[in-house]
């Protein structure tokens, strides 16, 4: 039997034994989910108990914010690093290399303080100008800072972060700062591992593998994730620990 035609017969029959204990089944008007799931030889049958809204993150799309920047992360992708760094409410949280701030405002609305770091300040000031924009709307109030200065000098003390995320420059941003890109990414990794507090976690969004670059820091490589953004981009998502 196809396995379209097993979930079909699941749900008559499931339907069969909702109506027999006296309730009625409806595609409109219910108000109880049930979600059926098959993996492999399990069944499972659940009740649904909450969901994220998606559509939300339409509203978040980096064309529609009031500054854009070819090449940044969607919503959902940033919505993923944040989790994947555990980010929690009252978290102080780290972006180095923080562009658009896409990373960030997906931070702000899990409650935490962030703070931005770049070298370029026109960057910097489109990224106020989209904090700003989603900021009447939620009040943050001055739960961010923005800051004009390179990754490789992070002028904060050590063990000070709760999480740091990040999407590394594709190669614009290194012409800017004067150095290789392997040096900056180094250097940046190193500082990276100092400000952020011991047992801790750090999400590092590349379009390269850095397994070995990150060999010159003392950080624990957890997993790496990878996104096919198009032919010649391919992201590579790598949760670390401290």
């Amino acid at each position: 039997m196809l396995q379209k035609d097993i979930l079909h017969s699941l749900e008559v029959n499931i339907g069969n034994i909702i109506c027999k204990n006296g309730y009625s089944v409806s595609m409109k008007d219910y108000d109880v989910i049930f979600k059926i799931y098959l993996l492999d030889d399990i069944f499972l049958f659940c009740v649904l108990l909450t969901c994220i809204n998606r559509s939300q993150f339409q509203l978040r799309k980096p064309n529609i914010k009031p500054f854009f920047s070819p090449g940044v992360i969607m919503p959902q992708l940033a919505r993923f690093v944040c989790n994947l760094a555990r980010i929690k409410k009252k978290n102080i949280v780290l972006d180095p290399f923080c562009g658009t701030c896409g990373l960030l405002i997906e931070s702000l609305y899990l409650g935490s303080f962030i703070i931005g770091i770049d070298v370029q300040e026109k960057i910097l000031e489109g990224a106020k100008k989209n904090i700003e924009y989603y900021n009447q709307i939620n009040s943050w109030s001055n739960n961010y800072d923005l800051l004009l200065c390179d990754a490789k000098n992070i002028p904060f003390p050590d063990n000070f972060f709760d999480s740091i995320i990040t999407d590394l420059p594709y190669g614009h941003s290194t012409i800017i700062m004067g150095t290789s890109k392997e040096d900056l990414f180094i250097s940046s990794f190193l500082e990276i591992y100092r400000v952020l507090k011991k047992d801790h976690l750090s999400v590092i969004i590349a379009s390269q593998i850095l397994t070995g670059l990150l060999n010159n820091t003392k950080f624990k490589l957890i997993k790496i994730y990878s996104q096919r953004v198009h032919k010649s981009l391919t992201r590579f998502i790598h949760l670390i620990k401290k």
